[in-house]
């Protein structure tokens, strides 16, 4: 009584592509940091992962990922004399077939 779940082994072998610039800038204080922004090309050239539900796998899920797309990011990482120090990033992939994602994430460390 109750559903399973069957985790197909996700294989998978991808070559990236790209590059990335960056621009420091100082700022008062002896703080400054970078701007950066990357691009890249990514090609999958074997996976097919999927998920299955059900006692007989009467449901299936399928990753969908294209086999080639682009990848980019954006962000800002700060740095100073003091004890913090951060990073902020954008992130967006897109391919064909409607495919895309984009996403942000953040850091802070603190040295003491």
């Amino acid at each position: 009584m109750g559903t399973k779940v069957r985790f197909e082994d996700d294989k998978s072998l991808r070559g990236k592509i790209g590059g990335r610039v960056g621009f420091p800038f100082a700022a008062g204080g002896g703080n400054g940091g970078l701007f950066y922004a990357g691009g890249a090309w990514v090609h999958e050239f074997e996976g097919d992962g999927h998920i299955e539900l059900g006692d007989d796998g009467a449901i299936e899920l399928r990753v969908h990922q294209p086999r080639d797309y682009a990848d980019f990011n954006a962000g800002i990482s700060i740095e100073g004399k003091g004890t913090m120090s951060g990073f902020l990033e954008g992130t967006a992939k897109v391919g064909k077939d409607d495919y895309g994602s984009i996403g942000i994430r953040g850091g802070l460390r603190l040295n003491f």
